[in-house]
């Protein structure tokens, strides 16, 4: 994630009471109440959407209910997280707190991020998240209860602790929004985090073609391909393809560069285009290059697409055809294949 705090430049902590944390035999609260100056971005009335729930060491998207009471004068107060009708924040932090002894006193931290994205983080006395966040912001008090703003220096501390947290958890989540950075389909995550994340996939394509050509540089040195030509080497060419090379029997292969910040398993996404180039060319391989994200990147070579990608084309054009029927057309299209289909034979790891 993108994990820049919002502009309204508030984090609300404070310990959850028993009734917070539908403890008790007599308690019947629905809801969470939160502060009145935080996560003002947000409409009054019922918010539905997924937030960002952080809790021992993992980020998970949880749905979330969010609402403010209505007073007569038709201002508003006293906002909250509610249980809802599915599983949501609130219903997941109680779960918790059940399946943990009485005496464990529960904290929250909430705040929103740039995306406008809603994080909550949930602890307890007895994790070490405790002891870590204590060094931070003075929970030794009777009822903790507060808010750190954007000018205090606690604030630029509890972010970087938090980040640090999403980092090494969501590994799952970043890789799907990688996926939706190129595809710009996503019920998950916020235009903001799409478009930024568009940005990052961007130089991770560029970084991935600046490895692909310092790999054939090698190759060609040593003689096993002739030439090549990188299409994409002064600015993109908007072809279907990154790069030509010319082999010693004087056949030219196409090949796309797909490249990933992440592991091989990563889908690959494909346009239209690209697929209908596959189709008509005998001579396309894909260049898999991968772990850019860690100190050693790899690289998978598949020679046999043009076995795969036909029986696909095949299916788009009948589905087209058929949408015709009803006077509509298809224009654009992204598929995402994972690289491990048995029908796409790759070759063993190569390090660049």
């Amino acid at each position: 994630m993108f994990f820049r705090a919002h502009g309204e430049g508030r984090i609300g902590y404070k310990q959850l009471t028993d009734a917070d944390l539908g403890r008790g035999a007599t308690t019947h609260q629905t809801h969470i109440g939160l502060f009145d100056d935080i996560l003002t971005f947000l409409y009054d009335q019922r918010v539905e959407e997924e937030a960002m729930l952080i809790f021992n060491n993992n980020s998970d998207m949880v749905d979330c209910f969010f609402d403010r009471i209505e007073n007569p004068d038709g201002s508003f107060r006293s906002p909250k997280i509610r249980k809802g009708n599915a599983v949501s924040v609130v219903t997941v932090i109680r779960d918790w707190a059940i399946s943990e002894p009485m005496d464990y006193r529960w904290y929250l931290m909430w705040f929103g991020l740039e995306s406008g994205m809603v994080v909550f983080y949930l602890f307890n006395d007895h994790m070490p998240d405790f002891e870590a966040v204590s060094r931070i912001v003075d929970l030794s008090q009777a009822r903790v209860k507060g808010r750190i703003t954007s000018g205090d220096s606690r604030f630029g501390k509890l972010m970087n602790y938090l980040e640090n947290i999403v980092n090494r958890s969501s590994a799952e989540i970043l890789e799907q929004l990688e996926v939706a950075s190129q595809t710009g389909a996503s019920r998950t995550f916020k235009p903001f985090d799409i478009e930024k994340a568009g940005e990052l996939f961007r130089n991770t394509g560029r970084k991935g073609e600046e490895l692909v050509a310092d790999y054939l540089e090698r190759l060609k040195f040593q003689k096993r391909i002739e030439a090549f030509n990188w299409m994409n080497r002064s600015q993109e060419s908007g072809l279907p393809y990154d790069f030509t090379i010319q082999y010693p029997n004087q056949n030219i292969v196409y090949v796309d560069a797909k490249s990933t910040l992440y592991r091989f398993e990563q889908p690959m996404v494909f346009s239209g285009s690209e697929l209908q180039f596959i189709c008509q060319t005998p001579y396309y391989h894909i260049f898999r290059v991968y772990d850019l994200a860690e100190s050693e990147c790899h690289l998978k070579v598949c020679e046999n697409s043009n076995g795969y990608v036909p029986c696909l084309c095949d299916c788009i054009n009948i589905f087209k055809s058929e949408i015709q029927r009803y006077k509509a057309d298809l224009h654009g299209i992204k598929i995402q294949i994972p690289p491990t289909l048995e029908d796409l034979r790759f070759s063993q790891q190569i390090t660049l």
